[in-house]
């Protein structure tokens, strides 16, 4: 990882800027699949299908069940079975193997999609209703899932009607 580190984002253990990329602490192409960032912060999906987040925290979204910045990567509480993640402003979403999704972090707006407001999650919460995931993705305050129907289902801030279901309320669980 390269660029601003004021939080610690690029995983060097320091907050440091690299115009050159940087390794991350304990992390290889050896154990590693897919790595994503966010506002601040990132995470990596492991080959064990594990995964481990680091930067700011400040509304859990490292999901070690803390807020405390994190210079080098931990490991997300209670995930032992991803195969992606995707990593939102301040918010972060898993797709399991068993096709269900678990959100943590920033919850202001529902974007984890657990049918509640709780801020923050500091450790990964079920979507409400989505258990056949085909794909998952997060943007700024809210998240969206490719279903294996092929239909899409997105939840959280819907101000200027992101969610795509033709309102401008916002849900904090999944709507067609």
């Amino acid at each position: 990882c390269w660029g601003g580190n004021a939080y610690g984002q690029l995983g060097s253990g320091n907050t440091d800027n690299k115009s050159l990329p940087n390794l991350v602490s304990g992390l290889t192409s050896d154990n590693v699949t897919s790595i994503s960032s966010g506002g601040k912060h990132s995470c990596a999906l492991l080959r064990n299908r594990t995964i481990k987040c680091w930067g700011s925290n400040s509304f859990g979204q490292l999901g070690d069940n803390t807020t405390k910045k994190r210079l080098l990567p931990v490991t997300v509480t209670g995930i032992s079975n991803a195969i992606a993640v995707s990593t939102g402003d301040r918010h972060n979403c898993a797709l399991l193997e068993d096709k269900s999704i678990k959100c943590w972090g920033r919850n202001l707006d529902g974007e984890l999609g657990d049918g509640t407001n709780e801020n923050p999650r500091k450790i990964p919460a079920d979507v409400y209703g989505v258990s056949y995931g085909d794909a998952v993705d997060t943007g700024n305050r809210l998240s969206c899932a490719l279903l294996d129907n092929q239909s899409i289902v997105c939840w959280g801030r819907n101000d200027n009607g992101q969610l795509g279901d033709g309102t401008t309320n916002g849900s904090s669980v999944p709507v067609i």
